[in-house]
């Protein structure tokens, strides 16, 4: 059941289809960069981002992006992670949680004490995939632990 990262690789293929109509339909837009934090790492100043997994959509050569898509939903899963909101929220109610090199664009989603973040289309569709990825991960960890839950031998959690 705790194998996030399984989890995250099921949920991000799972994503790839609406993902990949998302870049299509994004005019002038090659790529997206999504970044999953395992959610079993509380925020700590001093610790780098727990990155579970990370992918890229659509174009792989990061030459040919405008801008480093990578960095910047780095940057919005940490405003998540230090905030505990999503990056959209700290923009448009908190912005005075923002601090020096977070990045302006909102993208990043806290679900469940689940941090996604998108980058590389308008905001709004990077919001709007990085809801996608999450909502397939925790599905799939939700049907893990009703697995889990059906063996009555068992009664902790393990892989």
């Amino acid at each position: 059941m705790l194998d996030l990262l399984e989890h995250a690789n099921v949920a991000l293929a799972l994503a790839q289809p609406s993902i990949a109509k998302a870049i299509e339909r994004s005019k002038g837009r090659i790529a997206l960069h999504v970044v999953i934090l395992d959610p079993r790492y509380p925020y700590d100043p001093n610790a780098q981002i727990p990155i579970l997994k990370q992918t890229t959509y659509g174009e792989p050569d990061t030459g040919k992006w405008p801008r480093d898509f990578a960095a910047i939903a780095r940057s919005k899963a940490r405003v998540c992670w230090r905030t505990g909101m999503s990056s959209r929220l700290v923009g448009e109610s908190a912005p005075y949680l923002y601090e020096d090199g977070d990045t302006k664009f909102p993208g990043g989603v806290v679900c469940d004490g689940l941090i996604v973040a998108a980058s590389g289309l308008d905001w709004q569709l990077d919001e709007a995939c990085a809801h996608v990825v999450s909502a397939f991960f925790r599905a799939q960890v939700r049907m893990a632990r009703d697995q889990a839950m059906e063996n009555t031998e068992c009664l902790f959690f393990s892989d």
